[in-house]
């Protein structure tokens, strides 16, 4: 049984203290600095608990008892792919590939939730719903999947009634395979020891459920509920992050390879900052204060000029006349 594995990532992301020492780091000395491969296998939650079950292993050189498949890693931080395109169902979430890596696209053990920039959240829970309404067997609030509200029910979850998610991830510069995630894998049980009334209110229903799709401002986040079902293989030696169906864990799908064009132009952007008009209020009133300051400045110069230093200046050369004449 394991908790969110943490510790390991790369040494970067301890910053800004450098003399902290991560879990695999400290592996690593044990091993003479030899790069080390290692498995995470997550199973799921023990009944409707939170913690998980599953496997760790460092990895030696062996062959993978499943066709594993490979994503590079573009960055060396935390594990940051390239995610090249979402499909909720058979519908494709209509957007530009680099808005799904605004900012960054990671793999994250320590985070439960699939996170997703917010304006491709909206978009897959637009589709999401409209999947819902179309099977009309199921009524589902807002609230449950826009503010992450648990939404209970007197029998078990119809899990037929919602889509599949499936997130295609970068394998190549001209191919890539997909993660097919079944309702098990975004909707999770919420134990019934846990305390729901700040949230919704049970009224006698015994099955309560929580989506596990959020919004983020700081990029897309491939936390455990994506990782659950893979044995997801670590590989800082050849840069990658590799995804194999395991034994355990929810019914997800892997498949590929697909061929693309331009992977590298799904790269995440760094948003650009909006400026809003009191902010352009605030430079323009900055930028007349400003020339108001230079012009305050030039009249007082030329006042003292007059009234002072111009007067005892003649007045000195007046006296210097004098006595000359003299």
């Amino acid at each position: 049984m394991v908790g969110k594995p943490t510790g390991l990532a790369y040494p970067v992301i301890a910053q800004p203290d450098r003399n902290v020492v991560s879990w695999l780091d400290a592996a690593k000395r044990l091993r003479n600095y030899q790069s080390i491969t290692f498995a995470l296998e997550l199973c799921g939650s023990v009944g409707d608990g939170d913690r998980q079950t599953g496997m760790f292993e460092i990895v030696e050189n062996r062959t993978e008892r499943a066709e594993l498949w490979t994503s590079p890693i573009v960055r060396e931080w935390f594990y940051e792919l390239l995610l090249l395109g979402i499909s909720i169902g058979n519908q494709t979430v209509d957007l530009p590939c680099w808005k799904f890596n605004t900012n960054n696209t990671i793999v994250d053990s320590g985070t439960t939730s699939l996170m997703l920039p917010t304006e491709v959240f909206s978009v897959v829970v637009k589709l999401l719903n409209s999947s819902i309404m179309q099977q009309q067997r199921l009524s589902v609030s807002d609230d449950f999947l826009l503010m992450q509200k648990m939404l209970c029910w007197n029998q078990p979850l119809d899990w037929t009634v919602f889509p599949s998610i499936s997130l295609s991830l970068a394998h190549s510069d001209n191919l890539y395979f997909v993660l097919d995630l079944p309702p098990e894998s975004y909707i999770k049980k919420v134990s019934d020891n846990l305390d729901v009334s700040n949230n919704l209110e049970k009224s006698g229903a015994q099955n309560c459920y929580r989506f596990c799709v959020e919004p983020s401002e700081t990029g897309t986040v491939l936390g455990v509920v994506v990782m659950e079902g893979y044995r997801v293989v670590f590989n800082q030696s050849s840069k990658t992050v590799g995804f194999a169906k395991s034994v355990c864990g929810p019914a997800v799908g892997l498949s590929g390879p697909f061929e693309t064009k331009d992977v590298q132009s799904c790269a995440g952007r760094a948003p650009v900052p909006s400026v809003s008009a009191l902010t352009v209020a605030a430079y323009v009133i900055a930028a007349l204060l400003s020339v108001y300051g230079v012009l305050v400045g030039y009249i007082l110069c030329h006042w003292l000029w007059e009234t002072y230093i111009k007067q005892k200046w003649l007045q000195s050369m007046s006296e210097t006349n004098v006595m000359s004449s003299d």
